[in-house]
């Protein structure tokens, strides 16, 4: 009877989680428009101790564009959740594509792959 209790906890537990994976919630999506640290700290209100730079300087909407950051000496970069915005009506435009395992997209504003965050 012990080793059926056992089992089916454990079958109990591994549903929850099949569940919440299948839900694809993420606790930075409530952070998608704000974009607000959700490790405690506080925006930073001073100026960025980082360079954001693209491989171009003008991109259409069927153009791939690479994004680079990069710290300031003497700074170490942290973590970063990027979104590339649309300037007129501040919507999420554009998707993520990455092979970088220290670099997953989420979804935002209901659009597939439109953030960018450190994995970490």
């Amino acid at each position: 009877m012990h080793t059926l209790a056992m089992v089916l906890w454990t079958t109990t537990i591994l549903l929850e989680v099949k569940c919440q994976e299948d839900e694809l919630w993420d606790p930075w999506a409530d952070n998608c428009e704000s974009m607000v640290p959700c490790n405690l700290t506080e925006p930073q209100t001073y100026p960025m101790p980082y360079i954001v730079t693209l491989n171009r300087p003008y991109i259409n909407s069927d153009q791939a564009v690479y994004v680079y950051i990069r710290a300031l000496p003497p700074f170490s970069f942290q973590g970063f959740m990027i979104q590339a915005r649309d300037d007129k009506t501040g919507q999420a435009v554009g998707e993520f594509d990455t092979d970088n395992r220290k670099i997953r997209v989420i979804n935002c504003f209901g659009k597939p792959d439109s953030t960018a965050m450190h994995a970490d």
